[in-house]
């Protein structure tokens, strides 16, 4: 039997004990294994699957990785990063429609749900969710605190697309540090200031602010560490 057969005849025992069992039981590399099947389609995908996960230290972070870096991996080529990346994207997107968080609960709530969606970033990152009629966050994004270079107008730009492409009168957001502690900075005061200001002009209201890291997180409102208005905590 030549080796095309045998990797045929391998993805279709893959492919059956899926069907039959599910993902539950599968290994991380295995279901990577068999994503790659859609783009490498005659070669052993196993050995690819494991050098990934090996180059990057763990499936989560193999699925947040960018094109450009999956690229280096040996045996992955520009269609299959893409691939592998828009997969990605397609379940990130698919996760923050799916879950639906009270936010004006508690800032536990806020908190978790940024755990939840937004564990970890390359750099220090800004992120904005648009609050639905039920206090449901309808819509998050986020964006490098380096391409906004601590100015006002690229700033409240970003803040004001999302208000009016949501048309939502609410919004709550967060601050991911990489390695400060969860603690505001003046920075963060910063940006704080510049999406209230930016909401109120549009008709909505920043209902608090959170700064988190990997290990911990901090919220503004719930500490009295910015001026939050009472309408924005009811």
């Amino acid at each position: 039997m030549d080796s095309h057969n045998i990797h045929r005849n391998h993805r279709m025992r893959m492919r059956q004990n899926f069907i039959r069992n599910g993902c539950n039981h599968a290994f991380p590399h295995q279901l990577l294994e068999m994503l790659l099947y859609y783009t490498i389609p005659r070669a052993d995908t196993n050995p690819t699957a494991h050098r990934l996960i090996e180059h990057f230290g763990s499936l989560e972070k193999v699925m947040n990785a960018s094109a450009a870096e999956l690229g280096k991996v040996r045996g992955i080529g520009p269609s299959t990063a893409c691939f592998i990346s828009a997969a990605a994207e397609l379940c990130r997107r698919y996760q923050s429609d799916f879950r639906e968080v009270r936010i004006t609960d508690s800032a536990d709530n806020l908190k978790a749900y940024f755990f939840a969606n937004f564990p970890e970033f390359p750099d220090d990152h800004l992120l904005v969710a648009a609050v639905g009629p039920q206090r449901e966050i309808i819509h998050c994004e986020s964006i490098s605190l380096s391409s906004l270079r601590e100015s006002d107008t690229v700033t409240a730009r970003f803040i004001a697309e999302i208000i009016i492409r949501c048309g939502s009168d609410r919004i709550a957001a967060g601050i991911f540090h990489t390695r400060q502690p969860a603690l505001p900075t003046n920075s963060d005061f910063f940006f704080t200031h510049t999406i209230a200001e930016t909401a109120k002009l549009l008709g909505s209201v920043l209902s608090d602010m959170i700064i988190y890291n990997a290990n911990d997180s901090f919220s503004m409102k719930e500490s009295g560490a910015f001026g939050f208005s009472q309408e924005y905590t009811e």
